[in-house]
């Protein structure tokens, strides 16, 4: 009686390392790793991310996308340093502990514009909060003002806006 001796087909061992180099991601792999970056930093649904790209599109612009993002109220709340995530700015708004301009809104989504103010009830600043320079802040009041629109150099460094609206223009 003969037994079978299995022969190792070549590049099945792990342990032996594969004289090829790595293989260079496509176009499309890393529009897809950036999708993944600004939604998993932002808590964005893919239909609001192409409502956003869709939106630029028509206005021409292309390093807007990261300051758009950056003026949502979720956002807002979160850059304050109202709170310590963008969750918890969600859930802060969605039960009404934020006031914008005098009156209470419940939307996270809701795009500010330069001017408003928001009021955030139950809540405490601690003096080490560092707030970016198109926020300003009054501690005491618990009042927050937009006071210009954030640069792309101040926002997100590490997210490349150009290859997610690249991605959006083929769709």
């Amino acid at each position: 009686m003969r037994t079978m001796v299995r022969q190792p087909v070549a590049g099945s061992n792990p342990a032996v390392k594969s004289k090829r180099p790595p293989k260079r991601p496509s176009e499309y792999a890393l529009q897809i790793r950036e999708l993944r970056k600004i939604r998993d930093a932002y808590h964005l649904r893919k239909k609001q991310l192409s409502v956003y790209a869709r939106l630029l599109r028509k206005s021409k612009e292309v390093a807007a996308l990261l300051p758009l993002l950056e003026l949502r109220l979720e956002n807002v709340v979160y850059r304050s340093g109202a709170v310590t995530t963008r969750r918890a700015a969600r859930q802060k708004i969605r039960h009404a502990a934020v006031k914008v301009n005098g009156r209470i809104v419940t939307i996270p989504s809701l795009a500010l514009k330069v001017g408003d103010k928001l009021l955030i009830s139950k809540v405490q600043f601690s003096e080490e909060t560092a707030v970016p320079m198109w926020l300003r802040l009054h501690r005491t009041k618990n009042e927050v003002l937009v006071v210009r629109t954030p640069e792309a150099t101040e926002v997100e460094p590490d997210i490349d806006e150009t290859l997610i609206l690249e991605y959006y223009s083929k769709r």
